[in-house]
Protein backbone atom coordinates (compact mmCIF):
# COMPACT_ATOMS: atom_id res chain seq x y z
CA UNK A 1 0.00 0.00 0.00
CA UNK A 2 1.54 3.33 -0.94
CA UNK A 3 2.51 5.52 1.91
CA UNK A 4 -0.18 8.81 1.85
CA UNK A 5 -2.75 7.10 -0.29
CA UNK A 6 -5.68 9.25 -1.24
CA UNK A 7 -9.03 7.37 0.11
CA UNK A 8 -9.88 7.75 -3.80
CA UNK A 9 -6.89 6.46 -4.77
CA UNK A 10 -7.64 3.19 -2.20
CA UNK A 11 -10.97 2.88 -3.81
CA UNK A 12 -10.01 2.56 -7.26
CA UNK A 13 -7.35 -0.16 -6.05
CA UNK A 14 -10.34 -2.33 -5.12
CA UNK A 15 -12.16 -1.65 -7.90
CA UNK A 16 -9.37 -2.71 -10.08
CA UNK A 17 -9.11 -6.05 -8.12
CA UNK A 18 -12.33 -7.16 -8.78
CA UNK A 19 -12.57 -5.29 -12.58
CA UNK A 20 -13.42 -8.58 -15.15
CA UNK A 21 -12.54 -6.98 -18.22
CA UNK A 22 -8.89 -5.84 -19.53
CA UNK A 23 -11.29 -2.60 -20.57
CA UNK A 24 -12.34 -1.73 -17.13
CA UNK A 25 -8.80 -2.40 -15.31
CA UNK A 26 -7.54 0.07 -18.40
CA UNK A 27 -10.27 2.51 -17.31
CA UNK A 28 -9.03 2.16 -13.69
CA UNK A 29 -5.89 2.30 -14.12
CA UNK A 30 -5.27 5.32 -15.70
CA UNK A 31 -7.12 6.73 -12.64
CA UNK A 32 -4.91 5.69 -10.81
CA UNK A 33 -1.92 6.73 -12.32
CA UNK A 34 -3.75 9.96 -11.76
CA UNK A 35 -4.55 9.37 -7.99
CA UNK A 36 -0.92 8.37 -7.38
CA UNK A 37 0.86 9.96 -4.71
CA UNK A 38 3.18 12.49 -6.63
CA UNK A 39 6.34 11.89 -4.04
CA UNK A 40 9.65 10.58 -4.93
CA UNK A 41 9.18 7.82 -2.53
CA UNK A 42 5.80 6.66 -5.28
CA UNK A 43 7.86 6.37 -7.97
CA UNK A 44 7.65 2.92 -8.37
CA UNK A 45 4.21 2.78 -7.66
CA UNK A 46 3.74 5.06 -10.26
CA UNK A 47 6.14 2.95 -13.18
CA UNK A 48 4.36 -0.25 -11.81
CA UNK A 49 1.01 1.28 -13.01
CA UNK A 50 2.00 2.60 -16.00
CA UNK A 51 3.93 -0.76 -16.96
CA UNK A 52 0.47 -2.73 -16.54
CA UNK A 53 -1.90 -0.04 -18.57
CA UNK A 54 0.95 -0.41 -21.37
CA UNK A 55 0.90 -4.39 -20.94
CA UNK A 56 -2.59 -4.14 -21.03
CA UNK A 57 -3.03 -1.92 -24.11
CA UNK A 58 -1.07 -4.21 -26.07
CA UNK A 59 -2.66 -7.17 -24.89
CA UNK A 60 -6.42 -5.72 -26.09
CA UNK A 61 -4.35 -4.94 -29.45
CA UNK A 62 -2.88 -8.06 -30.31
CA UNK A 63 -6.58 -9.66 -29.67
CA UNK A 64 -8.09 -7.54 -31.98
CA UNK A 65 -5.26 -8.54 -34.39
CA UNK A 66 -5.67 -11.95 -34.03
CA UNK A 67 -9.42 -12.17 -33.79
CA UNK A 68 -9.79 -9.74 -36.96
CA UNK A 69 -13.20 -8.82 -38.48
CA UNK A 70 -16.28 -9.95 -36.56
CA UNK A 71 -19.76 -9.88 -37.35
CA UNK A 72 -19.99 -11.23 -40.79
CA UNK A 73 -17.48 -8.50 -42.26
CA UNK A 74 -15.15 -11.23 -43.21
CA UNK A 75 -14.71 -11.81 -46.83
CA UNK A 76 -15.04 -15.27 -48.71
CA UNK A 77 -14.01 -15.69 -52.76
CA UNK A 78 -16.86 -16.63 -54.35
CA UNK A 79 -17.01 -16.93 -58.47
CA UNK A 80 -13.88 -16.13 -60.59
CA UNK A 81 -12.97 -12.98 -59.84
CA UNK A 82 -14.03 -10.55 -56.58
CA UNK A 83 -14.40 -7.16 -57.10
CA UNK A 84 -15.17 -4.66 -54.09
CA UNK A 85 -17.37 -1.78 -54.64
CA UNK A 86 -16.06 0.96 -52.28
CA UNK A 87 -16.99 4.93 -52.26
CA UNK A 88 -18.97 7.88 -50.30
CA UNK A 89 -22.73 7.34 -48.83
CA UNK A 90 -25.51 7.58 -51.16
CA UNK A 91 -24.02 7.24 -54.32
CA UNK A 92 -26.01 4.17 -56.09
CA UNK A 93 -23.47 1.31 -54.58
CA UNK A 94 -26.60 -0.75 -53.11
CA UNK A 95 -28.58 -0.17 -56.52
CA UNK A 96 -25.42 -1.17 -58.12
CA UNK A 97 -25.41 -4.18 -56.28
CA UNK A 98 -29.09 -5.68 -56.87
CA UNK A 99 -29.34 -4.28 -60.60
CA UNK A 100 -26.39 -6.60 -61.35
CA UNK A 101 -26.39 -9.50 -58.51
CA UNK A 102 -28.80 -11.72 -56.57
CA UNK A 103 -27.59 -9.80 -53.94
CA UNK A 104 -30.96 -8.12 -52.24
CA UNK A 105 -28.94 -4.75 -49.65
CA UNK A 106 -31.41 -2.27 -48.47
CA UNK A 107 -31.74 0.87 -50.38
CA UNK A 108 -32.82 4.25 -48.37
CA UNK A 109 -32.47 7.90 -49.37
CA UNK A 110 -30.65 8.05 -45.98
CA UNK A 111 -26.97 8.13 -45.47
CA UNK A 112 -25.09 5.29 -44.06
CA UNK A 113 -27.91 2.49 -44.53
CA UNK A 114 -24.89 -0.54 -45.52
CA UNK A 115 -23.97 -1.61 -42.22
CA UNK A 116 -21.93 -4.75 -43.31
CA UNK A 117 -20.74 -5.86 -46.30
CA UNK A 118 -23.16 -7.28 -48.73
CA UNK A 119 -22.47 -9.63 -51.32
CA UNK A 120 -23.64 -11.02 -54.29
CA UNK A 121 -22.39 -12.67 -57.75
CA UNK A 122 -23.50 -12.79 -61.31
CA UNK A 123 -22.25 -14.83 -64.85
CA UNK A 124 -21.22 -12.21 -67.21
CA UNK A 125 -19.84 -13.51 -70.64
CA UNK A 126 -19.59 -17.21 -68.94
CA UNK A 127 -17.87 -16.25 -65.88
CA UNK A 128 -18.97 -15.88 -62.10
CA UNK A 129 -18.42 -12.14 -60.77
CA UNK A 130 -18.39 -11.48 -57.25
CA UNK A 131 -19.35 -7.88 -55.90
CA UNK A 132 -18.61 -7.02 -52.76
CA UNK A 133 -20.59 -3.17 -51.44
CA UNK A 134 -18.36 -2.19 -48.13
CA UNK A 135 -20.50 0.48 -45.86
CA UNK A 136 -19.89 3.91 -46.93
CA UNK A 137 -16.79 5.55 -46.34
CA UNK A 138 -17.11 8.53 -43.37
CA UNK A 139 -13.58 10.43 -44.21
CA UNK A 140 -12.22 9.29 -40.98
CA UNK A 141 -9.62 6.89 -41.77
CA UNK A 142 -9.16 5.10 -38.05
CA UNK A 143 -12.76 4.49 -38.51
CA UNK A 144 -12.58 3.48 -42.13
CA UNK A 145 -9.65 1.13 -42.41
CA UNK A 146 -11.72 -2.09 -40.79
CA UNK A 147 -13.32 -2.40 -44.80
CA UNK A 148 -10.62 -0.85 -46.45
CA UNK A 149 -7.84 -3.22 -45.19
CA UNK A 150 -9.96 -5.81 -47.27
CA UNK A 151 -9.19 -4.13 -50.26
CA UNK A 152 -5.94 -5.47 -50.33
CA UNK A 153 -6.73 -9.29 -50.87
CA UNK A 154 -9.15 -8.09 -53.45
CA UNK A 155 -8.90 -8.93 -57.52
CA UNK A 156 -10.64 -5.41 -58.09
CA UNK A 157 -11.55 -2.36 -56.69
CA UNK A 158 -14.13 -0.31 -58.17
CA UNK A 159 -14.78 3.30 -56.11
CA UNK A 160 -17.87 4.54 -56.79
CA UNK A 161 -18.94 8.40 -56.48
CA UNK A 162 -21.71 10.68 -57.52
CA UNK A 163 -19.83 13.37 -58.32
CA UNK A 164 -15.51 13.27 -58.64
CA UNK A 165 -15.23 16.03 -56.27
CA UNK A 166 -16.35 13.42 -53.58
CA UNK A 167 -12.80 11.56 -54.46
CA UNK A 168 -11.29 14.45 -52.70
CA UNK A 169 -12.32 12.29 -49.75
CA UNK A 170 -12.18 8.78 -50.89
CA UNK A 171 -8.83 8.92 -52.37
CA UNK A 172 -6.26 9.84 -49.49
CA UNK A 173 -7.63 6.82 -47.39
CA UNK A 174 -7.47 4.47 -50.55
CA UNK A 175 -3.71 5.99 -50.64
CA UNK A 176 -2.79 5.42 -46.88
CA UNK A 177 -4.28 1.73 -47.15
CA UNK A 178 -1.97 0.83 -49.81
CA UNK A 179 0.70 3.77 -49.42
CA UNK A 180 0.33 4.44 -53.09
CA UNK A 181 -2.88 4.74 -55.58
CA UNK A 182 -3.26 0.83 -56.55
CA UNK A 183 -2.91 -0.84 -59.99
CA UNK A 184 -6.51 -2.29 -59.22
CA UNK A 185 -9.00 0.25 -59.24
CA UNK A 186 -11.30 1.48 -61.46
CA UNK A 187 -13.29 4.96 -60.68
CA UNK A 188 -16.95 5.38 -61.28
CA UNK A 189 -19.57 8.35 -61.15
CA UNK A 190 -22.96 7.35 -61.30
CA UNK A 191 -25.12 10.07 -62.15
CA UNK A 192 -29.02 9.97 -60.67
CA UNK A 193 -29.65 11.77 -64.24
CA UNK A 194 -29.53 10.47 -67.22
CA UNK A 195 -25.87 9.81 -68.61
CA UNK A 196 -24.43 8.28 -71.52
CA UNK A 197 -21.14 6.10 -70.90
CA UNK A 198 -18.20 8.22 -71.41
CA UNK A 199 -14.60 8.34 -69.89
CA UNK A 200 -12.97 11.06 -68.35
CA UNK A 201 -9.90 12.03 -66.65
CA UNK A 202 -9.20 12.82 -62.57
CA UNK A 203 -6.10 14.49 -61.46
CA UNK A 204 -5.04 13.36 -58.28
CA UNK A 205 -1.73 13.92 -57.21
CA UNK A 206 -0.15 15.34 -60.53
CA UNK A 207 -1.45 11.61 -61.50
CA UNK A 208 -3.90 11.08 -64.43
CA UNK A 209 -6.57 8.81 -63.57
CA UNK A 210 -8.72 7.18 -66.20
CA UNK A 211 -12.60 7.77 -64.84
CA UNK A 212 -16.10 6.61 -66.08
CA UNK A 213 -19.21 8.27 -66.07
CA UNK A 214 -22.72 6.45 -66.57
CA UNK A 215 -26.19 5.72 -65.03
CA UNK A 216 -27.32 2.52 -62.96
CA UNK A 217 -30.18 3.79 -62.89
CA UNK A 218 -30.27 3.50 -67.11
CA UNK A 219 -29.95 -0.21 -68.63
CA UNK A 220 -28.30 0.82 -71.50
CA UNK A 221 -25.74 3.07 -69.62
CA UNK A 222 -25.43 -0.10 -67.47
CA UNK A 223 -25.14 -2.56 -69.74
CA UNK A 224 -22.30 -0.29 -71.30
CA UNK A 225 -20.42 0.01 -67.97
CA UNK A 226 -20.66 -4.07 -67.55
CA UNK A 227 -18.87 -4.30 -70.84
CA UNK A 228 -16.36 -1.78 -69.99
CA UNK A 229 -15.83 -3.26 -66.19
CA UNK A 230 -15.47 -7.04 -68.21
CA UNK A 231 -12.85 -5.54 -70.10
CA UNK A 232 -10.83 -4.07 -68.06
CA UNK A 233 -10.53 -7.29 -66.38
CA UNK A 234 -8.50 -8.53 -69.28
CA UNK A 235 -9.30 -12.06 -68.46
CA UNK A 236 -8.52 -15.40 -70.07
CA UNK A 237 -11.61 -17.51 -70.35
CA UNK A 238 -10.03 -21.26 -71.84
CA UNK A 239 -12.36 -23.70 -72.91
CA UNK A 240 -11.61 -27.47 -72.55
CA UNK A 241 -13.10 -30.21 -74.88
CA UNK A 242 -12.24 -33.92 -74.60
CA UNK A 243 -11.55 -35.93 -77.65
CA UNK A 244 -14.87 -36.53 -79.77
CA UNK A 245 -17.14 -34.48 -76.79
CA UNK A 246 -18.96 -31.30 -76.44
CA UNK A 247 -16.55 -28.62 -75.75
CA UNK A 248 -17.43 -27.76 -71.50
CA UNK A 249 -19.48 -24.98 -71.08
CA UNK A 250 -17.74 -23.54 -68.00
CA UNK A 251 -14.25 -22.21 -69.05
CA UNK A 252 -11.36 -22.28 -66.79
CA UNK A 253 -10.80 -18.61 -66.05
CA UNK A 254 -7.26 -17.00 -65.60
CA UNK A 255 -6.11 -13.43 -64.58
CA UNK A 256 -2.77 -13.95 -66.67
CA UNK A 257 -1.65 -15.15 -70.15
CA UNK A 258 -1.96 -19.21 -69.54
CA UNK A 259 -0.27 -22.04 -71.34
CA UNK A 260 -1.07 -25.08 -72.31
CA UNK A 261 0.54 -26.55 -69.20
CA UNK A 262 -1.30 -23.89 -67.06
CA UNK A 263 -4.55 -25.83 -68.47
CA UNK A 264 -3.68 -29.35 -67.85
CA UNK A 265 -2.56 -28.12 -63.85
CA UNK A 266 -6.15 -26.44 -63.23
CA UNK A 267 -7.32 -29.74 -64.80
CA UNK A 268 -5.55 -32.35 -62.59
CA UNK A 269 -1.97 -32.13 -61.13
CA UNK A 270 -0.75 -34.94 -62.21
CA UNK A 271 -1.66 -34.28 -65.92
CA UNK A 272 1.72 -31.61 -66.29
CA UNK A 273 4.02 -34.53 -66.97
CA UNK A 274 1.41 -36.71 -69.07
CA UNK A 275 1.10 -34.17 -71.38
CA UNK A 276 1.79 -35.81 -74.86
CA UNK A 277 -0.01 -32.96 -77.18
CA UNK A 278 -2.74 -30.24 -77.25
CA UNK A 279 -5.14 -29.27 -80.29
CA UNK A 280 -6.35 -25.73 -80.01
CA UNK A 281 -8.90 -23.44 -81.87
CA UNK A 282 -9.28 -19.85 -81.22
CA UNK A 283 -6.88 -16.58 -81.54
CA UNK A 284 -3.57 -18.26 -80.28
CA UNK A 285 -3.93 -21.00 -82.92
CA UNK A 286 -2.67 -20.35 -86.72
CA UNK A 287 -5.88 -22.63 -87.86
CA UNK A 288 -8.59 -24.99 -86.46
CA UNK A 289 -7.36 -27.28 -84.29
CA UNK A 290 -3.58 -26.71 -84.94
CA UNK A 291 -1.44 -29.22 -82.78
CA UNK A 292 0.81 -27.20 -80.10
CA UNK A 293 2.98 -28.16 -77.35
CA UNK A 294 2.76 -27.47 -73.41
CA UNK A 295 4.96 -24.03 -73.78
CA UNK A 296 2.15 -22.64 -75.85
CA UNK A 297 0.46 -18.97 -74.88
CA UNK A 298 -3.33 -19.31 -75.22
CA UNK A 299 -5.97 -16.60 -75.93
CA UNK A 300 -9.07 -15.42 -74.01
CA UNK A 301 -11.95 -17.87 -75.87
CA UNK A 302 -9.32 -20.43 -77.26
CA UNK A 303 -10.64 -24.36 -76.80
CA UNK A 304 -8.23 -26.63 -75.49
CA UNK A 305 -8.03 -30.56 -76.47
CA UNK A 306 -5.74 -32.41 -74.15
CA UNK A 307 -4.07 -35.72 -75.63
CA UNK A 308 -2.36 -37.22 -72.72
CA UNK A 309 0.50 -40.42 -72.93
CA UNK A 310 -0.44 -43.75 -72.65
Amino acid sequence: MPINATPQFLKLQGEYAVAKTDEEKIDILKKMISEAPSHKGAENLRADLKRKLSRLKKEIEEKKRKKGLKHGDSLKKEGDFQIIVVGPTNTGKSLFLSKITNAKPKIREFPFTTIKPEQGVVKFNDVWLQFVELPALTGIYDKDKKYLNLLRTTDLILVMVEDFDQLKGVMPEIEKTFNKIPENMIIVSNTKYFEDFKKEDFSFNKKKIETVKFSVAEESSLNFFMKYLFWQLNLYRIYTKEPSKEIAKKPIVFKTQPTIEDVAKEIRRDYIDRINYAKVKGKSARFEWQNVKKEHRLEDGDVVELYLKK
